[in-house]
């Protein structure tokens, strides 16, 4: 519970009500979410022009400075080969993780490969043997000195 310093009467409300401030020593700030929109909303209404012609006359420094803190990345699907690229970049974690992950679900892989054997989906159904992934199967649980041919 914390006391809101601008709520008349003051109030304690429970955390959930006041935002998040890293800067603050209980990481929330000293105003409750409802009176900070009370007031921003005063202020805007104060302030048209202020803030109509500062956004205006700041607009390229505030986007250039947006681009700086946000560098344009490019995005998964502009790449036809983002898959195969990030697998070949980084094959050697995706194996060790995948070793680790068997290694801690034995009984998970035998399921797993039992379902694939059997040609049936880990649920018991009938699903061509394989996880469907983004719209392709893919295969599940390779052991040791197993491997996926990336070759496109």
């Amino acid at each position: 519970m914390k006391r809101c310093r601008t709520c008349h009467p003051p109030t304690m409300k429970p955390l959930s009500e006041f935002s998040l401030d890293a800067y603050r020593p209980d990481g929330h700030r000293s105003q409750c979410k409802e009176c900070a929109n009370k007031n921003t909303a005063r202020y805007l209404s104060d302030h048209p022009d202020y803030v109509q012609t500062n956004y205006e006359n700041n607009k390229e420094e505030m986007a250039k400075k947006y681009r700086e803190q946000h560098p344009l990345m490019p995005k998964k699907t502009d790449d036809p080969n983002y898959q195969h690229n990030y697998y070949l970049a980084n094959s050697e974690r995706i194996k060790a993780q995948a070793e680790k992950w068997r290694a801690e679900n034995p009984g998970r892989v035998l399921e797993l490969n039992s379902a694939r054997e059997s040609g049936r989906g880990p649920s018991g159904s009938r699903s061509g043997g394989g996880i469907r992934r983004r719209g392709r199967a893919t295969p599940l649980c390779l052991g040791r000195g197993d491997s996926i041919s990336h070759d496109l």
